[in-house]
C-alpha cells in the first residue's frame, strides 16, 4: 500500500502537466498601433531613415568646385576682415565658422589658385577632401554635406606644410 500512495500524487501531477500541453497554435496576437508607425518597442517615436548618399563623380566636381571657391575666399588679400568673413562664412560648416571666426585674414598663407587645380580628390557621401595648391603649397580642404542633394561645406582648411609642399 505505499506504493499506492506515492504513485497516485505522481500520477496527478503528471496528469497536471500534460493537461497544460496543448497542441493547437495560439492565434497570432493583434498588432498594436505601435507596430504599424515609426516607434520602437517603448513608444519612442524614431527619427526617419537617412539615405546615405553615394560618391558620384558629379559628387566629386562639386565638392571640388566648393572646395576651390572656399579657398579661394579664405586666402584672398586685400580686404576687410568684415569683408572677408562676409565672402568665407558661406563655405563654412557651423563648426567651422566657430573655428575661423576671428582668424586674422593677414596671417593666412599663400594665394589661390596657382593654376586652379584640385590636385587630389577622396570622399564619401557624406566627406570629401580635396589637395588644392597655391603660391604657399598645397592646402588639404575637408568637406561635408549632410544628405544627398545638400551642399559641401568646408569643416577645415588644412595649411600648407612649413616647406611649401
Amino acid at each position: 500500500m505505499p506504493r499506492a500512495r506515492i504513485a497516485a500524487p505522481s500520477m496527478l501531477t503528471l496528469a497536471l502537466v500534460v493537461a497544460g500541453c496543448t497542441t493547437t497554435t495560439p492565434s497570432e496576437p493583434n498588432p498594436s498601433p505601435a507596430a504599424t508607425t515609426d516607434a520602437n518597442d517603448y513608444g519612442a517615436t524614431l527619427a526617419p531613415s537617412i539615405d546615405s548618399p553615394s560618391w558620384e563623380p558629379a559628387d566629386a566636381e562639386r565638392a571640388g568646385t566648393e572646395a576651390a571657391a572656399a579657398l579661394t575666399a579664405f586666402t584672398r588679400k586685400g580686404l576687410s576682415d568684415d569683408v572677408w568673413w562676409a565672402e568665407l562664412k558661406p563655405h563654412l560648416t557651423n563648426a567651422a565658422q566657430e573655428a575661423y571666426a576671428y582668424t586674422d585674414p593677414t596671417t593666412v598663407p599663400g594665394r589661390y589658385p596657382t593654376n586652379g587645380d584640385v590636385a587630389q580628390m577622396d570622399g564619401s557621401g557624406f566627406l570629401a577632401t580635396c589637395a588644392i595648391r597655391t603660391d604657399a603649397g598645397t592646402y588639404t580642404v575637408r568637406l561635408s554635406r549632410t544628405g544627398t542633394g545638400d551642399p559641401w561645406l568646408v569643416d577645415h582648411f588644412d595649411l600648407p606644410p612649413e616647406d611649401g609642399g
